[in-house]
């Protein structure tokens, strides 16, 4: 749950990818060996969908073949394979449970205001990675970017949240959530008012949609009004670019969207390029067009990007390796990570957490662990 939480700088490669993680990742089938038992709900999927990201190339496009592309989607699904069977099989009480949300979210704020005090005092700041002395506030904490650590501290909140109304059996309101985990609390807000981070904004949002009701909607949309108008006024840079940039996705205009924030329109625009592309009436568009099909289209598509970028999220998937993978990975993530006690929240951290991000991002495999873990708990807890 740690290495799938966490990208220390030391550890990250090419592309910011967590060599710990992928190390651990090569080993951990091992552990399948070991009281194997067939979860169908998890195996079968999974398993399914591995098939088709190595047939599928090869059968339609084998010049295009690249096993370590490949193999490194495969891993994560081995990895979540195997981490479903060792829960099954674990003794670990929920509330070390909720102890390792806790001391996750500590870690994020921890690294996050040590990084700040260095850039105050001008000295090397730990733990950096992806920084640009132009922006120096923008801080990374213990992911690889700010926007990353943003999305794994929602994702821990969420579960938090979450655990915590089920070991007390209530639904607790912010108020009493807030009197009863000051610390946890503060941890959550500082990380994402002080990360400078546009979705850090949102997903703030995000979190605070669980204390919306029909008694308490006409209070809690003036004070969220009246928030926006606050932080508008201090001219604070995150919530200036959510503003920009939600105006300009209204007008679907994609020229608009890069003008009015380069930087979030790369987390909209490649899903709705792939999108455009994708066409169900050619035998492509249900076997892919081959591997790097999008990273050698994307560029000409987008400007200000270079060539070779890959992004695109799930819908990368459709078009490199077909719409039938694409169709299994979005109903395997969704029906984990969905919660009918949560729809809206559930959905939009699913959204921007793990569907526009695509099944090779460490963040998307993370939402889905917690989501399944807590699950897990549920069941456990309610029987």
């Amino acid at each position: 749950m740690i290495l799938i939480s966490v990208s220390p700088a030391f550890a990250l490669g090419e592309g910011n990818r967590n060599l710990l993680l992928i190390a651990t990742m090569c080993f951990s089938p091992l552990f399948l060996l070991y009281r194997y038992k067939v979860i169908s709900k998890i195996d079968a999927p999974l398993l399914l969908l591995c098939f088709c990201l190595v047939l599928f190339p090869l059968a339609a496009h084998p010049e295009t073949m690249r096993w370590s592309t490949v193999l490194y989607s495969c891993l994560f699904c081995l990895f979540f394979m195997t981490y479903a069977h060792v829960l099954l099989n674990s003794r670990l009480p929920v509330i070390e449970y909720v102890d390792l949300l806790k001391g996750l979210l500590f870690a994020f704020c921890i690294v996050l205001v040590l990084q700040q005090i260095c850039v105050f005092l001008q000295l090397p700041v730990i733990n950096l990675s992806n920084y640009d002395p132009e922006t120096p506030w923008k801080l990374n904490s213990l992911s690889s970017e700010p926007s990353h650590s943003a999305r794994f501290v929602a994702i821990l909140m969420y579960s938090f949240l979450w655990m915590q109304d089920l070991i007390y059996s209530k639904r607790a309101g912010f108020w009493e959530s807030f009197k009863n985990n000051k610390k946890v609390w503060f941890a959550f807000f500082w990380v994402m008012l002080t990360s400078v981070s546009g979705t850090a904004i949102i997903l703030l949002v995000v979190i605070f949609l669980r204390y919306i009701n029909k008694q308490h909607i006409i209070r809690v949309v003036f004070i969220v009004i009246m928030a926006l108008f606050v932080l508008k006024y201090v001219e604070y840079e995150p919530v200036d670019r959510v503003y920009r940039f939600s105006q300009a996705v209204i007008t679907l205009d994609q020229n608009a969207m890069v003008e009015a924030d380069h930087s979030a329109s790369l987390r909209l625009l490649p899903f709705m390029v792939c999108l455009e592309q994708l066409d169900l009436s050619t035998v492509d568009g249900w076997f892919g067009h081959g591997i790097d099909y999008v990273s050698e289209m994307m560029y000409r598509e987008i400007p200000g990007i270079k060539e070779g970028y890959v992004s695109g999220g799930c819908m990368l998937i459709a078009l490199d390796y077909g719409f039938i993978p694409f169709l299994i990975i979005t109903c395997f993530t969704f029906k984990i990570c969905y919660e009918k006690e949560d729809k809206l929240q559930s959905i939009l951290l699913w959204l921007i957490c793990c569907f526009l991000l695509g099944i090779n991002i460490q963040i998307a495999w993370a939402f889905i662990f917690f989501s399944y873990t807590n699950k897990f708990y549920k069941r456990k807890l309610l029987g």
